[in-house]
């Protein structure tokens, strides 16, 4: 998931490291909560339904880190007149 939040980041000549930072912790902490929520209800018991619950952490942070992407995209988009196409990344400037 940083992988996306640093093609955006060089899409709108932003920090590469601060938004992949954003993308990987965004989506990696709220597997964790999830998680941590769903041992709070089982007592922290490893039991049958452990396998469903880490696939559906996965599904979750998955949708809430693109939630998170669309949300900062927009958020740049108005704020920022340098976009570069997808053509011009990663050409030098002079």
């Amino acid at each position: 998931m940083g992988i996306c939040f640093v093609v955006l980041a060089k899409r709108y000549c932003k920090n590469k490291f601060i938004f992949f930072c954003i993308g990987f912790l965004s989506s990696f902490s709220v597997r964790i909560l999830y998680l941590i929520i769903y041992g709070f209800f089982t007592d922290f018991k490893v039991n049958e339904g452990l396998d469903y619950h880490r696939n559906l952490s996965v599904l979750c942070s998955l949708i809430i880190s693109y939630i998170l992407f669309v949300v900062i995209r927009k958020k740049i988009k108005e704020n920022t007149t340098e976009y570069v196409d997808i053509d011009e990344i990663g050409i030098e400037k002079d």
